[in-house]
């Protein structure tokens, strides 16, 4: 290197210019090289780098916090990280990432998340859906009727207290070893969508109660039924899915195991 800068210095003014000028023109090409290859990412990546560069930071959610918290903490509203994380609630977990945009980001990154569903009628198909014995979907049943009884408390995951995505990872984990202890909104997320027609016994049914989008979840039985836990009934119980209070708030239907 230090030859290199030796050898412009004592090059006279036109060479200098010269190799100036084709020094820009080369930092031009790439600068234009780099922006055509991030518009043509842009086409199939919501998010591209350009938009990541706009964040004022990434934020990992520790014991404690709070979105506004956060939110003061880094000068910018609640909705603005709820809209640019796909957050329906105002429920974090510690380890949690949250990305936190600038407002001209919020919109963009907003968009690698689904808006929150809105309720759809419970299929008439699902009061006369059995389970078939042997079959897979009947095991999980099975499996779920074992915690009937046992008393809700909001984040359990034990035998003795479950809520409603506890109760699910305690049914499912079995099953799917690499299951986390997920929230109703991430277990909507990651499962595979299922037509309401095509519910069967062991699949997941979803409802929008406290918080918008799927705020509550449980697991179909058949006969029209299903099996979760309850705040309001206290525990893990058995409920129609033609209850006038979750009929009209159904979300649908996702499956982690094929019945």
């Amino acid at each position: 290197m230090r030859g290199h800068a030796f050898g412009i210095r004592r090059t006279n003014g036109s060479l200098m210019r010269h190799q100036l000028s084709v020094l820009a023109v080369l930092i031009a090409g790439m600068l234009v090289a780099s922006c055509a290859a991030t518009g043509a990412g842009a086409a199939t990546q919501p998010v591209s780098r350009g938009v990541q560069a706009t964040l004022i930071a990434v934020h990992w959610v520790r014991p404690g916090d709070t979105l506004l918290g956060i939110a003061w903490r880094y000068r910018v509203t609640v909705d603005m990280i709820k809209q640019a994380n796909g957050l329906w609630t105002d429920i974090i977990l510690p380890g949690q990432r949250l990305d936190i945009p600038t407002r001209g980001a919020v919109a963009t990154l907003a968009r690698r998340y689904m808006p929150a569903p809105e309720p759809v009628p419970v299929p008439r198909v699902a009061f006369q859906r059995t389970a078939k014995e042997g079959s897979q979907g009947a095991r999980i049943v099975q499996d779920a009727k074992r915690y009937l009884g046992i008393r809700y408390v909001w984040g359990g995951t034990s035998a003795r207290a479950l809520d409603c995505s506890g109760l699910i990872f305690r049914v499912f984990s079995p099953y799917v070893r690499s299951l986390g202890r997920l929230r109703s909104y991430d277990y909507f997320q990651m499962s595979k969508v299922v037509a309401p027609e095509a519910l069967l016994p062991g699949d997941l049914v979803f409802f929008t109660t406290d918080d918008p989008g799927p705020s509550h979840m449980g697991i179909f039985i058949g006969d029209g039924k299903f099996i979760h836990a309850s705040s309001t009934a206290g525990g893990v119980t058995i409920t129609s899915l033609d209850d006038p209070f979750y009929g009209a708030r159904f979300l649908g239907v996702r499956r982690l195991l094929n019945p």
